[in-house]
């Protein structure tokens, strides 16, 4: 029998990728406890021959500024299937995350002078492909 963990998470991870447009075949993540207890967020993608980018928040519980209180990465994705490990810091379990395919980078240069997000990350990612998100929890409370 199927834990109702793993069949929400099955009917999340379908109905993204039914709903991506062409740019990404699959986009899907598991997160899972490490031997030593510290959750890790594997983001898995299968895209084409295109260049993409991955880009992940993390978010603490009770998080009032997302900007400012989060952890954000920006990786190129390579063509095909790949797939991307987090470790999450203890302060971050139980909060959330969200991850988006994206089909360009603006560096700070690139963007415009009052954007707060570039200027904050020196970066922004525009066009977006594909979007997950979830708890940063292994089971459901």
């Amino acid at each position: 029998m199927l834990k109702p963990t793993k069949i929400a998470l099955f009917c999340l991870l379908f109905t993204a990728a039914m709903s991506l447009p062409a740019a990404a075949q699959s986009f899907g993540y598991e997160i899972i406890k490490s031997p030593a207890g510290k959750l890790i967020l594997t983001v898995r993608m299968d895209v084409p021959d295109q260049g993409l980018f991955l880009g992940v928040s993390l978010y603490p519980l009770n998080v009032v500024n997302t900007l400012d209180q989060g952890k954000h990465f920006s990786v190129p994705v390579k063509p095909g299937l790949s797939k991307r490990e987090f470790e999450i810091d203890r302060d971050f379990e139980g909060g959330t995350f969200e991850a988006g395919l994206w089909k360009s980078k603006l560096t700070g240069a690139d963007c415009p002078p009052d954007d707060l997000v570039c200027k904050k990350l020196g970066y922004k990612h525009t066009g977006m492909a594909g979007y997950i998100w979830g708890m940063l929890v292994t089971r459901l409370r």
